[in-house]
Parts: C-alpha cells; structure tokens; sequence
C-alpha cells in the first residue's frame, strides 16, 4: 500500500503470482511505484540506487547524459512547434481581417501571446514534461490570458469578445489538441 507518494494519493500493488508488469503511459506513476517500494524495503533515495546500478553495468554518467540531451532535445522540438502554431494563428487571424500583415504589425500582435507563452512554459517547468496534456493545458491558459491582458494594458490593442473566443480555441487546438492525440496513441500502443 502507497500514500502520498509523487502523484499517487493512495495506491495499492497487489502482484499475482509469477511475474508482475505495471505499464502505462510516461507521466502515470510507474517510477514512483517502484521508489516507494524501495524507499519502504530498504530506506535511501531511489536515484541513488538507479546510479550505483548503472555504474556498475557500466552505463554511468554517459546513459543520464544521453537521456537528458533526448529529454533537451524533445523539449526544444515541442518550443518551436508551439511557437511556429502561435505565430501561424496570429497570421490568419491578420491576413482574415487585413490588419497588421506586415512583419512589424505581426510581430507586434503575437509578441503578447509569445510572452504569454514563455510565461507559461516557464511556470509549469514544461521543459520536464514537454508532451504531457497537463503541461498542454497549463501553456495554452497562460498563451491566452497572459496574451490577452497584455495585448488590452500593454499594447492598447482590441480584445473583442470574439477574438477571445477564437483566440483561446484555435489555441486549444494547437496547444492541447496533439498532445491529447499522442497521449491516446501513446496508451493505445501500451495495451
């Protein structure tokens, strides 16, 4: 039985015969199953033990280096996707209503969102969990409520009831919506 272990409020293991496998999607807890049952067996911190292992199979620093960078990589991937979705809806949205369409005026009207953006990225730690729906979430509140209020106080620019509507669905979409559709892929793969 685990309680109050990471992202487990209560959990219980109850392992059949033979070999047991707990799988799921990246996110779910299977990790912070495994140190509470080492935490309770044996005491110490389960990284510690995850290093001496590999040292000792000869994997050591270059493997953790190896998954940060991958984990670096994945990270600056999601960034410049976001990005480049932000800045695409800034340009239909002036291209639909022939405003700002040139470089200055766009880039006047997606830096709010851009710092909204960074704001929420950097709130959420997103760089830890770059694809999570949850970190998705987190982002693509911030996009538009930052952006918004920004774009009304800061930039003295509109913020119409409509173009909050459409504002926070296109971002619901592009922000949220691939993450959702990998994660399904994701827990369908596992199955």
């Amino acid at each position: 039985r685990v309680a109050d272990v990471r992202c487990h409020r209560e959990a219980e293991l109850l392992p059949a015969a033979g070999v047991t496998a707990v799988v799921g999607p990246n996110g779910s807890g299977k990790t912070s199953l495994l140190e509470a049952l080492h935490l309770g067996l044996r005491g110490g911190q389960f990284g510690d033990v995850v290093r001496h292992a590999m040292a000792h199979e000869g994997m050591g620093e270059q493997f953790l280096q190896r998954d940060l960078h991958g984990l670096f990589g994945v990270a600056v991937l999601v960034v410049v996707v976001v990005v480049v979705l932000v800045v695409v809806f800034i340009v239909i949205g002036t291209r639909n209503h022939n405003t700002d369409e040139n470089a200055t005026g766009i880039a006047s009207t997606v830096a709010p969102f851009l710092i909204g953006l960074v704001a929420g990225w950097i709130g959420t730690r997103a760089w830890k969990t770059p694809t999570a729906v949850s970190t998705g979430i987190a982002v693509w509140i911030s996009t538009v409520a930052v952006g918004m209020l920004l774009r009304h106080f800061a930039w003295d620019r509109g913020t119409a009831g409509a173009f909050i509507v459409v504002a926070t669905i296109f971002n619901a979409f592009t922000l949220v919506g691939w993450r959702v559709l990998r994660e399904n892929i994701a827990s369908r793969r596992a199955v």
